[in-house]
Parts: structure tokens; sequence; C-alpha cells
């Protein structure tokens, strides 16, 4: 690809991210292949600053192997025991019934809210959030 061309999808990119989701901020700027924020002089991306990317990546990394080791764990491990947890009960329903059917669920729709949050956090810290 070009550079004209990676420099318009990313500002079309950064223009509908702001119109709609108010995500991009209009002080971002491409230049030289390197995407600045104006606002707080922020590098986001290029060589200058490869040790705070390369601790930000690992991070996220982390984060996401955490996440889907957990998520496997709900979606497999807890299904394929599920016949020895019914040994016991929970509100009068069987504990491998229960778990696999609400408890999965509900685990799924926090580890959502989990990862958002902590990868926002990750972003902070990595000065790529894009808020003052």
């Amino acid at each position: 690809m070009s550079y004209n061309i990676i420099q318009y999808k990313i500002t079309t990119f950064c223009i509908i991210m702001h119109t709609h989701f108010n995500i991009c901020p209009q002080e971002t700027i491409f230049r030289g292949g390197i995407l600045y924020n104006n606002t707080r002089g922020n590098l986001m991306s290029g060589n200058s600053n490869s040790e705070v990317r390369v601790r930000h990546w690992a991070r996220t990394r982390n984060l996401t192997i955490l996440v889907l080791v957990v998520w496997a764990v709900f979606s497999f491990v807890l299904p394929w025991h599920a016949q020895s947890l019914n040994e016991f009960s929970f509100l009068g329903f069987p504990l491998g019934y229960y778990l696999c059917v609400q408890g999965s669920l509900a685990v799924f729709v926090l580890l959502i809210f989990f990862q958002n949050w902590r990868q926002d956090k990750i972003d902070d810290d990595a000065g790529l959030s894009g808020r003052e």
C-alpha cells in the first residue's frame, strides 16, 4: 500500500470514529508513518517509544491469554465435568446443569466487562487512551 492510501484510511477511520463515537480526537494526525495525538503530544505509534509499545503489547497479550483461558474453562472444561458436578445442587438444580446453563453466561458477560475495563487501564498507562 502506498503512503497516501494508508493516510487516507487512517484519516477516514478517525473521522468516522470521532463523528459517531467520539473515540478518535480531531487532533490526531498522521505524519511520516507515525500517528500522533497533538493534544497531549503523545506518540501513539513509532520507533522512538518502542519500550512503551512493547510493554503495552505484552500486557495486552497477557490479558487476552487470561480471558481466553477463562473462556475455555467455562466453555469446554466445565461442561465436560458437568456429570460429576451434578452430585451437588444449587437452588434445587443439579450444579453441573446450573453452571453450564446460567453460570457460563454470567461469567461470559462479566468477562467482557473485565476485559474492557482492564484494557482501558492498560491503554491509559501507555498513554494511548485518547482521553485527557
